[in-house]
């Protein structure tokens, strides 16, 4: 219909089965750049718009109907070529390319949002009521005012992530496994027995749902050490929350202790 350099590029824009508006804007320099009226070749490219939308769809449907009873979950469209591969895949099989900036599975990104949503309304409120009770000057009610708040948003980021679903997906499990372990190494201190705990059970509820399955063992086998390392960083932050609390007390009998060595050298 058109010259074959045009024809080649409407191919490639419209071979994942859509159109952004800089393929569109390429398509008419071109079509314009051939002498083809713009309004007849945006109606002939709406329609094969229309026809790859609807073949990519097809294609979808009848790989996963193919399937039979297999349940795969959620898949994904290659953008190198097209083909449909799981969720969970690093790069597609067929032709080998490699998956990046993949959107977050939305139960994690769901369970993060909500963290934050507290954390800023734990914020908010908390300058609301500083404006309306004013500053105080005493130094130690201020702090003890500061630690009670950073309690009272530990606690409720620790019940959301406590009442988190497990869910049965090979996808979503090995999304939260991935997810969570770095939270429990490096992430808040006050979060991370709360993220250990949620981890140990999806991981439990992989062994039960994909036993042998070979993406599940390398993490089960690392579970060792990563029980170490979290007993390891929640020994210290225990220690530490402790010493934070009662650092007054401390500091009165370091202070005490003192005086009764010093009157015990100069007795």
């Amino acid at each position: 219909m058109y010259s074959k350099e045009l024809e080649e590029l409407i191919n490639m824009a419209l071979a994942d089965g859509k159109l952004t508006e800089s393929e569109r804007r390429v398509l008419l320099k071109r079509a314009e750049k051939e002498g083809v009226d713009r309004e007849e070749f945006e109606i002939v490219l709406e329609a094969r718009l229309f026809e790859a939308e609807k073949q990519s769809k097809s294609r979808i449907n009848n790989h996963i109907s193919s399937a039979g009873s297999t349940k795969y979950g959620e898949m994904y469209k290659c953008p190198g070529c097209g083909a449909i591969v799981p969720a969970f895949a690093g790069k597609c099989h067929v032709c080998g390319t490699e998956f990046h900036n993949v959107a977050a599975n939305k139960f994690t990104k769901n369970l993060f949002k909500e963290l934050d949503l507290i954390e800023q309304k734990n914020e908010k409120e908390n300058e609301q009521k500083k404006q309306k009770e004013g500053l105080n000057d005493n130094w130690y009610d201020n702090w003890i005012a500061k630690e009670n708040k950073a309690e009272v948003l530990a606690r409720k980021q620790k019940s959301i992530i406590m009442a988190f679903p497990v869910p049965n997906s090979k996808a979503d499990l090995l999304e939260i496994l991935t997810v969570f372990r770095p939270q429990i190494i490096y992430g808040a201190n006050s979060l991370m027995e709360a993220f250990f705990i949620k981890y140990s059970e999806c991981l439990e509820r992989s062994k039960v749902l994909f036993p042998g399955d070979s993406m599940f063992m390398p993490i089960i086998a690392d579970f060792k050490l990563l029980s170490n390392q979290y007993r390891k960083r929640n020994r210290i932050y225990k220690i530490k929350a402790f010493c934070k609390k009662h650092k007054v007390a401390i500091l009165f009998i370091l202070i005490l202790v003192g005086d009764v060595l010093l009157l015990s050298i100069f007795a």
